[in-house]
């Protein structure tokens, strides 16, 4: 029995029983064996970021695969607003997921990057190839005794007794075959000829590319704690977000400085949050409000970003955040909804007179109280994340490859089984 996906991918439908060895078959070795895989690249320090190759070569590599990946346009929209931080939409039209997505920057070289490699990040996760299973976890256990009921995004419809699709991944600590939830696996969101009902919320999170394996899986697994960092931070009280109020003067990073003052500039006003937790990953989330003289009103924009230099973390989120800015004037986003774009329009005025009278009030929390890790190489990188996550009760990352052979970038999905990303998609709690 076969799904064909439009001739593009094509994974089959396998109903046997688990029974499927721990280990991978034929000594084959998970991707990221020892965390030295065979193709992996040096670890670039660039503007606000850390990459395998400079932003330019990665832009000429890619220029082939465009059309394959159903690119048909990369526009520059930075233009449509006052911030002159590089910000781009890339357009998919016959996506089964997002049509349009966004990239950002600090040179327009890397904007560009940014947004057609999340486009190919979801052409992947549209046309995942490989083979997925049917079961439940009971069934499961006797392949992967460590299987994990705690999936984020679950449904209340999964439990340990329901079966669904399962696709293979690798633990990046044990190096063993592990199953995920293929929901959280493919971002395939067309409903036409769906076999099995949704047991989880499909999301990007933990959806990476990177210009070798361990780069790539580096990045899913700063998205995944970023996402949990967030999610956190929000179910603190007022008077603990408060105290995390990042002092702006404080900042000495050369690149996220910089920014800051870009912003300051175009007379943006700016507010940072330290949402650094328990793993020591900075973390930050950036909300930006145009001043007094704006001539067409702008909602509020924010950002988020992690990494383990917090420079490289704040750059992420006031890019995000400028990306998000513009991506609310172009009106871009086709999962933007009718009612969230006018929402963010009538709650204007509101949310401007919170931000200033926050940026009145002094922040305490100094750039400097946040930790900073800096690593030789993405694998020496992906052990300390992946260790630092499983040593926190969030149980074991895993993997799974979603690159196509042939294309010169690597794309996986990252899933932590106890990272919880938004409170709605666990029955409003943690798990």
């Amino acid at each position: 029995m076969r799904f064909d996906r439009d001739d593009v991918g094509t994974f089959r439908y396998d109903a046997s029983v688990f029974t499927q060895p721990d280990l991978p078959p034929s000594g084959a070795r998970s991707p990221l064996a020892s965390f030295k895989g065979p193709g992996e690249l040096p670890r670039i320090e660039q503007e606000g970021a850390f990459r395998g190759r400079n932003a330019a070569e990665t832009l000429d590599l890619l220029q082939p695969f465009l059309r394959r990946a159903g690119i048909t346009r990369v526009a520059v929209v930075h233009g449509l607003d006052v911030i002159p931080i590089p910000v781009v939409m890339v357009t998919r039209p016959l996506s089964s997921s997002l049509s349009v997505t966004q990239g950002k920057g600090v040179t327009l070289e890397q904007a560009k990057v940014s947004g057609i490699m999340e486009a190919i990040e979801h052409f992947h996760a549209e046309t995942v190839e490989g083979v997925v299973r049917l079961g439940s976890v009971r069934e499961l256990e006797t392949a992967d005794p460590a299987i994990d009921v705690h999936f984020p995004g679950r449904l209340p419809g999964f439990n340990a007794d329901v079966r669904c699709l399962w696709q293979r991944g690798f633990g990046l600590i044990s190096q063993r075959a592990r199953w995920v939830p293929f929901d959280l696996v493919h971002l395939d969101l067309r409903t036409q000829g769906r076999v099995f009902n949704p047991l989880f919320v499909p999301t990007s999170n933990g959806l990476a590319s990177g210009n070798c394996l361990e780069e790539a899986t580096a990045h899913a697994l700063y998205e995944v704690i970023e996402r949990h960092s967030a999610y956190e931070f929000f179910r603190c009280p007022a008077e603990v977000q408060e105290s995390r109020r990042v002092v702006l003067f404080s900042v000495y990073g050369d690149c996220s400085s910089r920014l800051l003052r870009v912003l300051a500039e175009a007379d943006v006003r700016v507010c940072v949050w330290d949402l650094t937790g328990d793993t020591g990953v900075a973390t930050f989330l950036c909300e930006i409000v145009g001043g007094d003289a704006e001539l067409r009103p702008v909602p509020m924009a924010r950002g988020f970003g992690s990494h383990a230099s917090p420079d490289v973390a704040l750059a992420r989120a006031i890019c995000e955040a400028v990306q998000s800015r513009v991506t609310m004037i172009s009106g871009s986003r086709d999962d933007m909804t009718a009612h969230e774009h006018e929402y963010g329009y009538e709650e204007r005025p509101r949310h401007i007179s919170e931000h200033h009278a926050r940026v009145r009030r002094p922040a305490t929390r100094l750039f400097r109280a946040v930790p900073s890790r800096n690593f030789g190489s993405f694998s020496e990188e992906c052990e300390w994340l992946a260790r630092t996550v499983e040593r926190l009760g969030f149980g074991e990352p895993i993997v799974v490859d979603l690159s196509k052979s042939g294309w010169p970038i690597h794309v996986v999905r990252v899933i932590v089984p106890r990272m919880v990303f938004e409170p709605a998609l666990v029955g409003g709690e943690a798990p």
